[in-house]
């Protein structure tokens, strides 16, 4: 199962670091801007996969299912064993969020807990949705990044990509030194020298494909490395085009994609399924709600019911009696 690991950026890419060339610039800005909004339900399998030939495996895949309704969040994986299932929740609503664990069918755990009152708050719920940071919130990331270290287009043109055509643009970048990536701590992968991107202009200018050329910085050397990542089986979700395939692959000394190494199937056929949000409180599985937090209306909005039940009983007890 793949999961990336990138740091939260601006959604827009910001005047000062637009390239100069306006196509690319263009391309950026839109990309930025995709989102899924607020409101969704999809479900995600990720595969084993033979990374010699770039085939599934017989073998019982990881799956991840992501439900949102504004603050109201929930997100499970389940990671098979070979005897019993790893289970991975984050739940978030306006009071917390929190982190839950279990084997297969034994109660849920709690691992740790973050109320909304706590110094800093609450941390954006697109950093744990897979949806968004395999898909829209990537390109956002993406985007800003390319901007900022933008250098020069190299070229520019059309493709076949399994038999649609599309547009490509590659550009070189700018990029930090050995010394900096080592003090710095900075995923090789944030630190492209080349980018290659084929987008589709069928599925609003979307990339179909990303390509990318870096060094992997080891203490006692340096080794080139070139990936990519592969979107496709296009499917129209709110008038958005989302790919419901994701696939990662290595990129040879050709230049000749290898047999994709990790994959994740996007599906969409619940994204109008509202989210109960019962499932984004502790007491749903079994464990106790944070002193102070309320999963309803609280024992006040009772106690203000009851008195107003009262007075009006009162009221037309008084109406009847002067009749």
């Amino acid at each position: 199962m793949f999961f990336a690991a990138f740091s939260a950026v601006p959604a827009v890419v910001s005047a000062q670091s637009k390239p100069h060339d306006p196509l690319l610039s263009g391309l950026l800005q839109k990309w930025a801007s995709y989102s899924a909004g607020d409101r969704y339900s999809v479900n995600i399998t990720s595969p084993e996969i033979d990374r010699e030939t770039g085939k599934v495996l017989e073998t019982k895949p990881g799956k991840v299912s992501i439900k949102r309704d504004g603050q109201y969040f929930f997100v499970e994986s389940v990671l098979p064993g070979s005897s019993e299932n790893h289970h991975y929740m984050m739940i978030s609503n306006p009071g917390y969020q929190a982190r839950l664990e279990r084997y297969s069918n034994d109660p849920w755990v709690l691992k740790s807990l973050v109320l909304s009152t706590d110094r800093g708050g609450l941390s954006p719920l697109d950093e744990s949705d897979r949806l968004q940071w395999r898909t829209l919130k990537w390109l956002a990331n993406k985007s800003d990044k390319l901007s900022q270290n933008f250098s020069r287009v190299i070229d520019q043109g059309s493709a076949i990509i399994e038999g649609a055509e599309v547009k490509f643009i590659e550009f070189e970048l700018k990029t930090l030194s050995r010394e900096e990536v080592l003090s710095r701590r900075i995923y090789s992968s944030d630190n492209p020298s080349r980018v290659k991107i084929y987008y589709a202009p069928q599925y609003n200018d979307f990339p179909v494909r990303y390509e990318s050329c870096y060094q992997v910085h080891e203490p006692d050397k340096s080794i080139p490395v070139c990936n990519g990542v592969r979107f496709s089986g296009w499917q129209t979700v709110q008038g958005m085009a989302l790919p419901s395939v994701v696939e990662v692959f290595l990129i040879d000394d050709k230049g000749n994609a290898k047999p994709a190494s990790q994959r994740d199937e996007f599906d969409y056929s619940q994204w109008e399924v509202p989210l109960d949000r019962k499932e984004a409180y502790l007491t749903y599985y079994g464990l106790p709600e944070p002193e102070g937090v309320q999963t309803g209306w609280g024992w006040w909005w009772l106690v203000c019911g009851g008195v107003l039940l009262c007075a009006a009983v009162a009221l037309i007890a008084r109406r009847r009696a002067s009749v």
